[in-house]
Order: C-alpha cells, then sequence, then structure tokens
C-alpha cells in the first residue's frame, strides 16, 4: 500500500518523462526499459502511449467522430440546440 504522496510521485513522473520525448525520444525508451520493475504501471502506460502515439491517453477514432469526446462538445451541442 502507498503513501498519500505516491500518487503525486506517479504523476510528477509521468509528465517528467513524456515532456523529456521530444528533446531525446531514445533516452526515454532506454529509461523505461531499464527501470520497467519499479516504474508504476501509469508511468509506464502514459509514457509508451505518447512515444508510440504522441498521446497521453488515446481515444478510440469512432468516439471522436461521434463528438463524445469532451465536456466540450457537449456543451456545443446543448448550445446549438
Amino acid at each position: 500500500m502507498g503513501t498519500p504522496g505516491d500518487d503525486m510521485v506517479v504523476k510528477a513522473m509521468s509528465w517528467a518523462l513524456r515532456e523529456l520525448i521530444p528533446v531525446d525520444h531514445r533516452a526515454v525508451e532506454r529509461f523505461l526499459r531499464k527501470h520497467d520493475d519499479v516504474l508504476a504501471a501509469r508511468v509506464k502506460r502514459e509514457v509508451r502511449n505518447k512515444l508510440t502515439t504522441g498521446l497521453k491517453n488515446p481515444r478510440s477514432k469512432g468516439k471522436a467522430a461521434r463528438g463524445q469526446d469532451s465536456a466540450y462538445a457537449h456543451a456545443g451541442a446543448a448550445a446549438r440546440s
């Protein structure tokens, strides 16, 4: 069981690695491989997604095409009604 601050550390690690991708893509990949056994699953998932898709949390095309990918889409639809 983690301590209450653990989630903030996980978020910070994920953010830092994702920000480093444009600077040194290969270094981030090496870091993930080297520390795979100790990194939180969330860090590995978000950083690998960013490495492969350019997005932290890629969404399905169908959902985005239907305009269901954000609260803004719902607000816009309500305003047009």
